[in-house]
Parts: C-alpha cells; structure tokens; sequence
C-alpha cells in the first residue's frame, strides 16, 4: 500500500464518559413526537514528542417536546487524536481544522452507532437516530488540555 494512503491524522482512542437513556411508556411512538436535540464541542490542542495531540469532546442530548418527556438521551464522549507534524503556527491550525471535522466525524459516526445499538437492545423499535450534524455550523469551543487529559 502507497504510504500516503495512511493519513497523518489519527484518532488512537474515543471514550463514553456518560450515556443516560430514558424511555417512559407512551400511547404513540417516539417517531411521531418533537424531538429537541442538543449537541455542544469542545477541544484541546498539545505539542508532544514531536506530534500534535488533541482530545475533541462531544456532548449530545435529546428529548422529546412532549410534556411528559417521554424519550430523553444524554451522552458524552471523547476522542484522542494525533497529528504527525512539525511543530508550526500553520500546522496547529491544520491540526484545529482536522480534529474539528475528521476527528468529530470519526467521534459522531461512533456516537451514533452507540446510540442505535443501545437504543435497539433497550427495546425501543426503532432506535433513536441521532441526527446527521453540519460541522461548518457547529460551535466549538477550545480547552486547555492538561497532561493528565492525554491518553
């Protein structure tokens, strides 16, 4: 394989710190409710041992709009990712750039299947869908990362 096929830019772990999922019996279907999602980022960025390191960090949550609240899902998840580069103003940006779309696609897409996975073995048909997300709109916001954060 051309070793350009592999990216400099990896993702080397992702983490659920919290994953709270709650489901009140209803007449109708979750499917024909109003459903409020939530999502919010955040990131960290280090320069060690000649790599950028960084830690993304998202945090979803729905509920219904019904009064009853009768589907609620939080979760919270991490990934650490690496960015083989040297140690530049240009680079850190590429860095920024790259945790903050291919890192969060690679942490969403894993969110997701979570979310589905949990969600169909906990009974409910069908599963909860955490909605597709557009990263040029998404708001994020950057952290210090301390050493204790790295993985």
């Amino acid at each position: 394989m051309p070793s350009n096929v592999i990216s400099k830019f990896q993702m080397k772990s992702f983490k659920t710190h919290r994953f709270d999922f709650s489901v009140i019996p209803m007449e109708s279907s979750y499917t024909d409710q109003p459903v409020k999602h939530e999502f919010l980022g955040k990131y960290a960025v280090s320069y060690t041992e000649n790599k950028w390191r960084g830690l993304i960090m998202v945090y979803y949550s729905s509920k219904s709009d019904h009064s009853g609240d009768s589907v609620k899902v939080d979760i919270v998840m991490d990934g650490f990712c690496e960015y083989d580069a040297p140690n530049t103003p240009d680079d850190r940006e590429q860095f920024k750039k790259l945790l903050t779309m291919n890192g969060a696609v690679a942490l969403l897409s894993i969110l997701r299947g979570q979310v589905a996975a949990a969600t169909t073995a906990l009974g409910l048909s069908p599963a909860i869908i955490v909605p597709s997300v557009n990263l040029n709109h998404f708001k994020w916001e950057e952290q210090e990362l301390s050493s204790s954060d790295e993985q």
